[in-house]
C-alpha cells in the first residue's frame, strides 16, 4: 500500500470539538502537531522490521489505526474526559496494538519503493506498463 500523508481534514473532530480544545486546553497542540508526532512513532514501528515511506506519511495498512490515535490525542488535551469517549478510547488503543503488531511481525508493510501488485478481476482487462501503446482501434473493444 502507498504512503500518503493524514490531513487534518480527514480527522474525525467535529468543529465544536475544535473549538472546545482551542477555548480550554492550555498550549493546545494543532492537529498538524499531533499528526506530525503520530507519523514519525509509526515510522519508528515501521522502521524496526520494514522500509518506512516520506517523512510526515503513514502506510495504507496503518492509516486507519493513526487517524483513531489522533483524534484521541487531540481531544484529551483538556482535562474533561467529555470528548475522549470510551469509543474513541478504545479505537486509539486498538491503534497503538496496530503499530505494536509490526515490530512483532504480526503485521506486515508494503514497502513503499515497490509498486503495488497488478491484481486482475474477471472480464476486465488489466493494462500494465507492456501494453500501455495499443492503438485506438484496439481499445474500442474495451
Amino acid at each position: 500500500m502507498a504512503w500518503l500523508p493524514i490531513l487534518p481534514t480527514e480527522i474525525r473532530v467535529t468543529a465544536r470539538e475544535r473549538q472546545i480544545i482551542a477555548e480550554q486546553a492550555e498550549n493546545p497542540s494543532t492537529l498538524e502537531d499531533i499528526i506530525s508526532g503520530v507519523a514519525g512513532e509509526v515510522a519508528g514501528y515501521v522502521g524496526t522490521k520494514f522500509p518506512v515511506g516520506p517523512d510526515g506519511t503513514f502506510p495504507g495498512e496503518l492509516r486507519e489505526a493513526a487517524k483513531s490515535v489522533i483524534v484521541l490525542r487531540f481531544v484529551t488535551q483538556i482535562p474533561s474526559d467529555d470528548l475522549a469517549t470510551e469509543t474513541r478510547q478504545k479505537a486509539a488503543a486498538a491503534g497503538v496494538k496496530a503499530f505494536e503488531a509490526v515490530p512483532l511481525g504480526k503485521l506486515r508493510i508494503a514497502d513503499p519503493a515497490l509498486p503495488a501488485p497488478v491484481q486482475s478481476t474477471p472480464g476486465i482487462e488489466t493494462i500494465t506498463p507492456g501494453n500501455h501503446g495499443q492503438s485506438r482501434e484496439d481499445l474500442s473493444r474495451l
